[in-house]
């Protein structure tokens, strides 16, 4: 299973494209005929941009996958008593016949079509959100999907990021285990300890004034369901693998962030999107000159990790002034310790940084993440982010 698009229902689309286009590093696509949806680009992420009158905020409602089965995971989802929107079919050229340019087989009155694909479209259980299931026919050789029309100016670009690393899904308090049952039986997905301080019950971070967030993760097999992977194989899989993260209060009521997204949004869904940068440093300059606005951590933070920063100094071998840099753009980093198949100890790094939300209605927002031998989440980051969440909430950016 890999992850295809992300589809965003958005209340002004032109607003969209200008701030995907001007400040988060993506290019202008092309576009979908069948409902005129904007197809944005970075790399090997595809983000659809639609216009909603359904919604009161602009929301991911729609996390497309390419799947090797459709009616297996069909079956599986009715059998949950889940509902499947679109039973599977098939689009190909003569779908959109009469507005879209066929490809050669089809032009040629030959078969089978190389614009072809199955599709299907199931419910998910968390809040607006739908999956649309895809299987590529024949060795697809349509550049996006049936009905795609790329722009004529296309050009590629620099990436900055090469890839999706999470996705975080906000959740009432006590309902994450119900979403993650239903992710396991219809998706297969597995439990991924994301970090060796997490229990049973998630990993669970205490904040001020008794507030606290409690985090689950899923991730495409294989991967440990006991803990933190120990081999470095199934580390290198989860790690490149896409993973659902599920963040809920801890509190049923309350003015936390996640209890904030809920009521802003109505309800669950995505929270953020974590784009796997190779340079945090150099991606995060540009988004800051690009006008992206960024949470601040405390600024008790950078004192209490001041043996992290001195220590990413002293390895930098004075080529960089690495923590400086850190603490300019705000940036949080972890220690990661992992043992390898030897069981040798292994250090790594996780660095984060996350945006202010990207709309004008106070929900989802993005993230850049950079793994240095790191393949969970970095619980003092966390803490950090929700510390600094709060104090967002308060107005102290």
């Amino acid at each position: 299973m890999k992850l295809q698009y992300l589809q965003i229902s958005c209340l002004d689309v032109s607003v969209a494209i200008n701030k995907f286009l001007t400040m988060y590093s993506f290019k202008h696509y092309g576009y979908l005929i069948e409902d005129k949806t904007e197809v944005m680009r970075h790399g090997d992420i595809f983000i659809l941009l639609r216009k909603t009158e359904n919604y009161i905020a602009d929301t991911i409602d729609d996390i497309a996958f390419c799947v090797d089965s459709l009616n297996e995971i069909c079956d599986k989802v009715k059998l949950c008593g889940s509902t499947v929107i679109k039973a599977p079919y098939v689009e190909d050229c003569s779908t959109f016949s009469d507005r879209y340019k066929q490809c050669q087989n089809c032009s040629n009155g030959m078969k089978p079509c190389l614009n072809s694909v199955e599709k299907a479209i199931i419910k998910s259980p968390v809040g607006n959100l739908q999956h649309t299931l895809i299987r590529k026919c024949n060795g697809y050789l349509g550049d996006f999907l049936p009905g795609f029309v790329k722009r004529d100016n296309w050009v590629s670009g620099r990436n900055m990021f090469n890839c999706i690393d999470h996705i975080a899904l906000a959740v009432p308090c006590n309902e994450t285990m119900k979403h993650m049952l239903w992710y396991k039986n219809c998706l297969d997905l597995f439990k991924f300890n994301c970090n060796k301080l997490e229990k049973g019950n998630g990993l669970v971070i205490k904040a001020n004034k008794g507030r606290g967030m409690r985090l689950f993760t899923l991730a495409v097999h294989p991967c440990s369901e006991e803990g933190v992977a120990a081999v470095e194989e199934e580390q290198e899989v989860s790690n490149n693998t896409v993973k659902f993260v599920f963040c809920e209060s801890l509190t049923q009521e309350g003015t936390d962030q996640i209890q904030k997204f809920l009521n802003e949004h109505q309800g669950p869904g995505v929270q953020h999107v974590a784009f796997k940068s190779t340079s945090i440093i150099k991606d995060t300059q540009i988004w800051h000159e690009n006008g992206v606005q960024f949470l601040s951590p405390p600024e008790e933070y950078y004192k209490i990790i001041g043996k992290t920063l001195t220590k990413i100094d002293d390895e930098s071998c004075g080529n960089e002034d690495l923590s400086s840099h850190v603490k300019d753009l705000g940036i949080l980093i972890d220690v990661e310790k992992t043992t390898d198949g030897d069981g040798d100890s292994k250090e790594g790094y996780l660095y984060q940084v996350f945006t202010l939300p990207i709309f004008a209605s106070d929900t989802f927002f993005f993230e850049l993440i950079q793994r240095e031998n790191s393949f969970g989440f970095g619980s003092g980051n966390v803490r950090a982010l929700w510390n600094a969440l709060d104090m967002s909430l308060n107005g102290i950016r």
